[in-house]
């Protein structure tokens, strides 16, 4: 009962201090790993990406200069019998020749981005699933069919995704709306923010929206922003690439072997879910045990 009702506290405490629904060990975590972990001195290694305002917001644009496998990619996704289903959303199909392509992107063009992000977190990125979808238009938008409510992924810090643009994204197509984590605080007492089905809309709200052309890409820490699916409007759709990536303090990871289709036409890794598991701690105990890893792949780490 005591321990219950010290959790529920601190809970709350962090939820007042942090304006998020996390648990308060795993903001507690954020805020250590930013200061004590992430390698500050690679911010002058803007080649790519710009990683201080990868850290001062949350997000940033990457410049992923993608190939012939790319147009190659679009082609093979659009001769897909692509329809529209009750839950406004198709998932593109994934066969070993489209595998074989976006492990071809991955490797190509993709990783000199990873190469640099591995640098910043002082630990190995690892991508644990890949997805292709297409975002349809919806009137009832009280409910929630593809994240189109503002949340935060309930996970560490570690955890972050990359947003490739497949198709041509405008104001009109719903893109992916963001809050920089800078404005989290402000931004949730404006809305009276509780959760994700629990809080005001307000249309005056500044979101950055990923728009732009085919291949543009956001990378974006989704543990520390407030972010959600925007609704395209009718007659008009948005296909959208997401990479789930990992940043863990382990090194023996056979990247080049990891990613094998799964039946929900997903790219996922090779005990992926025992990997994801790991960034979203069950107690503050498992929380520490998890830091202290980090601390110790930093110091013995190529990457500092």
């Amino acid at each position: 009962m005591i321990k219950l009702f010290l959790n529920k506290f601190l809970n709350n405490l962090s939820f007042w201090i942090f304006k998020n629904r996390l648990p308060y060990y795993y903001n507690f975590f954020n805020l250590i790993h930013n200061y004590k972990i992430l390698n500050k001195k690679s911010f002058s290694q803007n080649n790519y990406i710009d990683l201080g305002l990868l850290d001062r917001e949350g997000f940033t644009k990457v410049d992923i200069q993608l190939d012939n496998n790319f147009k190659l990619l679009k082609e093979k996704l659009y001769n897909q019998n692509i329809f529209e289903n009750q839950k406004f959303q198709y998932r593109f199909k994934i066969d070993d020749e489209i595998s074989k392509l976006i492990k071809g992107i991955y490797a190509s063009n993709i990783n000199l981005v990873v190469n640099k992000l591995e640098n910043f977190y002082n630990s190995k990125i690892i991508p644990v699933q890949i997805y292709i979808a297409r975002n349809y238009n919806f009137l009832d938008i009280d409910k929630e069919y593809y994240s189109n409510k503002l949340h935060m992924d309930a996970y560490l810090c570690t955890y972050f995704k990359l947003f490739i643009n497949i198709s041509d994204v405008h104001e009109y197509n719903g893109p992916l709306h963001v809050i920089s984590k800078k404005h989290t605080a402000s931004v949730a007492k404006k809305l009276k923010y509780y959760d994700r089905n629990n809080y005001k809309k307000d249309i005056n709200i500044k979101y950055y929206k990923h728009v732009g052309k085919s291949g543009s890409s956001l990378l974006c820490n989704t543990t520390q922003c407030y972010h959600k699916a925007g609704i395209p409007e009718k007659n008009f759709t948005r296909d959208m690439m997401t990479i789930t990536f990992l940043a863990l303090p382990r090194q023996n990871i056979d990247i080049d072997n990891i990613l094998d289709i799964n039946e929900s036409n997903k790219i996922i890794s090779k005990h992926s879910n025992e990997l994801i598991q790991k960034l979203k701690p069950k107690n503050i105990r498992d929380t520490i045990k998890i830091y202290k890893q980090y601390k110790s792949f930093k110091e013995k780490s190529i990457f500092s």
